[in-house]
């Protein structure tokens, strides 16, 4: 999308010499060549068919080259990088992962996409000793000119530190231009986000200022990201770049190995006194004959009471299957809860469960049960 700011004023300089000033409006491109495996596609952010989708593209926070690089080639399906904001030779790094990369020359930037052979390696690595002396220069923006306002993305502006140092800025309700402007106007804003339009006003939004680095839209809030182009403003700059450094040979860390003898292997030594299997059973017990009597352990199993217990059983089976197995069938039960009633919990004989906290009589009560108490048998958790 395009949009004209209205009652913007461009400077006489730029109506006398429109050459002269189309050069100082170009912004020196100060990013880093083609190198560690990926090529240069030129200046602008990555953009193209299917830049947003899922969780891509990801932010990495600041890297500098070799880093975003290595941090692309260790990510599984990552085709491209783009470096943006430069400072003192550390870029914002974001990966992508759709196949049409193409670089928006409108957003400052520079994208970067996997290339092969060795000729790109050679030229990171002759890059890699420079790139941490690189330091941005300091600039000052002339608003008496036009301002260009960049479509970033569907959107609220969002990104790694977006609600850091007193950011985002709310400005009410203005025209997308106005909110450009105001953007342009406060120190350190870098996108706007233009929200829900005022009712009754279609070209009116509510204007919020953002001052991250790494933006990026997120489609799921309403209204669109902008961005505001710089190359259209007079920039000037207050002082030169650094020298390079010189190089530092690098030596490679080596390890010693200390000299021993062979260490003497020594025999475990254990005591004579064997530990008892269980402990000895106090002088009087417990009488076990009322559990047989309260259990009819000792009467004659009744087989009427069993025919009818059985038969039960396979009358509530089947009021289940006719009944109860459709309605769960119709509301996908078993999509909300992995119990399942079947034969098992119909037929078998009851669970008994023992709770309590340690030390608390559970093996105790079944050894008691059991009739292992006090023996070799004794259960012991």
């Amino acid at each position: 999308k395009c949009y004209v700011i209205r009652g913007a004023r461009p400077v006489e300089s730029t109506l006398a010499a429109p050459a002269a000033a189309t050069a100082k409006r170009t912004s020196k491109d100060n990013y880093p060549p083609s190198g560690f495996g990926y090529e240069k596609l030129g200046s602008g952010l990555c953009r193209g068919s299917g830049w947003q989708s899922a969780a891509w593209p990801m932010d990495k926070g600041v890297k500098s080259m070799k880093e975003c690089a290595e941090s692309c080639s260790k990510q599984a399906g990552c085709t491209a990088f783009d470096l943006s904001n430069m400072e003192k030779g550390k870029f914002s790094c974001l990966l992508f992962n759709h196949r049409d990369v193409q670089p928006a020359s409108a957003l400052d930037g520079a994208c970067y996409a996997a290339a092969d052979g060795a000729s790109a390696q050679a030229q990171g690595e002759a890059y890699a000793g420079d790139e941490d002396d690189l330091e941005e220069d300091d600039v000052i923006i002339d608003l008496e000119g036009d301002i260009d306002v960049a479509l970033l993305g569907k959107g609220g502006c969002r990104g790694g530190g977006w609600q850091e140092n007193g950011w985002p800025k709310v400005k009410g309700f203005v025209s997308i231009d106005e909110c450009g402007r105001l953007c342009v106007s406060t120190k350190g804003c870098t996108a706007f986000h233009a929200g829900y339009p005022k009712e009754g006003q279609k070209d009116v939004f509510e204007c919020f200022l953002f001052g991250h680095k790494s933006v990026v839209p997120a489609s799921g809030l309403a209204g669109n990201c902008y961005t505001v182009s710089a190359g259209s403003s007079r920039i000037i700059k207050s002082k030169a770049r650094k020298p390079a450094k010189p190089s530092v040979e690098r030596r490679e860390k080596k390890y010693k190995i200390p000299e021993f003898e062979e260490p003497t292997v020594v025999e475990d030594v254990f005591d004579d006194d064997d530990e008892w299997l269980f402990e000895p059973p106090p002088p009087e017990v417990r009488s076990r004959d009322h559990i047989n009597q309260i259990l009819g352990l000792d009467e004659p199993s009744n087989q009427e009471v069993l025919k009818v217990t059985e038969s039960t059983l396979k009358e509530l089976k089947k009021v289940y299957e006719s009944s109860i197995k459709e309605l769960e069938k119709m509301y996908k039960y078993k999509e909300l809860s992995n119990r399942h009633f079947g034969d098992p919990e119909i037929f078998n004989k009851p669970l008994i469960v023992f709770l309590g906290p340690w030390s608390g009589g559970k093996s105790t009560i079944i050894n008691y049960l059991l009739g292992t108490e006090y023996t070799k048998n004794a259960f012991k958790s």
